[in-house]
């Protein structure tokens, strides 16, 4: 009989914080920044709408004209409660710019697009910011012992959903976010068996101190399945 991997229910600390039946959220991912971030978001406007970011999440909310769903998101990771350095720039549309708040505690990032023609246009803009949460390797902190310590942990964590039945794979460097003694891990897979695959994202949350892993969860990308069958 046929395994898959099992499936996997994100955890309360990543759920998303924006539940309204009325707009359009979507959780983003990617490696990557150390201390400096950016995120690309590519939306369709036909009269005014708010971009709101906290953490890893988006929303778009339609405040006049035509909803359109949330475009393209490309970040670079997750935009921290009080970034330094918060800039906005529309890089693509025939409208304005009306506004650009960065996040100040539990009040997520917002940015306001205009486009006086009311009709479906592209609009890109581009955010960066400084996360001075970001120390390096202090204190003779090795992140590449934290990074084998999270990676390992999620390795058991497939294993015993799996009942062994699959492999593993990391890709690239992940993502350190250090907060006081807490270090969390993000970065990026996927998970095959002899008959399919799957794009995965893990975290981590470790003991700075004493580098015991508190928290070590995996997800899979929606839609990310493919065949790994060799064609006859």
């Amino acid at each position: 009989m046929k395994r898959w991997l099992a499936p996997v229910a994100l955890l309360g600390l990543i759920a998303s914080p924006f539940a309204a039946a009325d707009d359009d959220s979507a959780r983003y991912w990617s490696s990557g920044g150390r201390g400096e971030g950016h995120c690309e978001i590519r939306q369709r406007v036909d009269d005014r709408v708010v971009l709101e970011l906290r953490g890893n999440d988006v929303r778009v909310r339609t405040l006049g004209g035509e909803h359109f769903p949330l475009g393209q998101v490309n970040c670079s990771g997750p935009l921290p409660d009080n970034p330094k350095d918060f800039r906005v720039e529309l890089r693509s549309g025939r409208g304005h710019l009306t506004r650009a708040d960065p996040p100040s505690g539990r009040r997520p990032a917002q940015i306001e697009l205009f486009d006086p023609r009311s009709s479906n246009a592209l609009y890109i803009v581009d955010i960066r910011w400084r996360d001075d949460r970001w120390s390096g390797d202090d204190d003779g902190y090795d992140n590449n012992k934290v990074v084998k310590r999270c990676q390992n942990a999620v390795q058991d964590e497939f294993a015993r959903r799996n009942y062994g039945d699959g492999k593993l794979r990391f890709r690239g460097q992940p993502q350190l976010d250090r907060n006081g003694n807490e270090v969390r891990v993000f970065g990026s897979g996927e998970a095959r068996n002899r008959n399919d695959e799957r794009d995965l994202r893990y975290q981590c949350s470790l003991d700075r101190r004493s580098g015991r892993v508190r928290s070590a969860d995996y997800w899979y990308d929606s839609g990310a399945l493919r065949s790994a069958t060799p064609q006859r």
